[in-house]
């Protein structure tokens, strides 16, 4: 079983001396643009990106809708339990979405469930969201999934980029300070859409996880991810959580 570990109680700058993080997400073809009748059939994520070697990053996992395809990233912490953001769990209309909707998918670098690297796929068994999340503005956008059973321990891709000082998100962004400022000045590279909930590493300890931002990879356009380390207590009580009482719900856990 391989996890992320978890940034907890340091200052970014400490963590990251050279001030570079990295960026994992899933490298796919997303039909979404087609459900919203976009005139635009395909879009690629992760902006600018190297590919990933099966094995690389074995704690990542993908968050898919059964109906779409792969929706977001995930972050394995627990056995059972992976972390992403809260706004995974909502429909383009802003509500809860039906859990039923949702699947796991671990142990592969590709959205193609007939792809023979294939390792797991997993039914969920809750999902417990920040009390305070706001979906408007994205502020405490994290959440942790339980998984049905244990994890085992489209194409992964990993993008370098530089993590800086909050001040400069806060021109662009409504509620920067529990989050983390990162990207590529010079534009070329970043998260894209669809790679919400995947990890942002530093010296591969999980201490952010990839939120919201402007565009893909766009010039002085840096993009925020949930700063792990400022929920840590609150995870800490979600993978506590007593849930045999709550199969298959959407749990706001203080």
């Amino acid at each position: 079983m391989s996890v992320f570990k978890i940034l907890v109680g340091l200052e970014i700058d400490i963590v990251c001396p050279q001030f570079l993080g990295l960026f994992v997400g899933l490298f796919i073809f997303t039909s979404l643009c087609i459900e919203l009748g976009s005139e635009k059939s395909v879009s690629f994520l992760i902006s600018g990106g190297e590919f990933v070697s099966l094995g690389e990053y074995p704690a990542m996992v993908t968050i898919r809708v059964r109906t779409i395809g792969h929706y977001c990233g995930a972050s394995i912490i627990e056995p059972q339990h992976v972390l992403t953001v809260a706004h995974c769990l909502y429909t383009m209309e802003k509500t809860l979405a039906n859990i039923a909707d949702y699947e796991l998918l671990a142990g592969t670098t590709h959205q193609n469930l007939t792809n023979p690297d294939v390792i797991q796929r997993l039914q969920i068994y809750a999902c417990i969201i920040h009390p305070e999340f706001n979906y408007e503005v994205e502020q405490n956008d994290i959440a942790v999934i339980r998984s049905n059973v244990a994890i085992a321990s489209p194409v992964l891709l990993k993008v370098e980029v530089k993590i800086y000082s909050i001040s400069l998100c806060r021109y662009k962004y409504v509620y920067p300070e529990t989050q983390i400022c990162a990207g590529r000045i010079e534009g070329g590279k970043g998260s894209c859409m669809g790679d919400s909930g995947g990890p942002l590493l530093c010296n591969n300890v999980l201490s952010g996880l990839i939120s919201m931002g402007y565009g893909c990879g766009l010039k002085h356009v840096p993009q925020l991810s949930t700063n792990v380390a400022t929920y840590a207590d609150w995870i800490d009580r979600a993978i506590a959580w007593n849930g045999s009482r709550a199969a298959g719900q959407n749990i706001l856990l203080k």
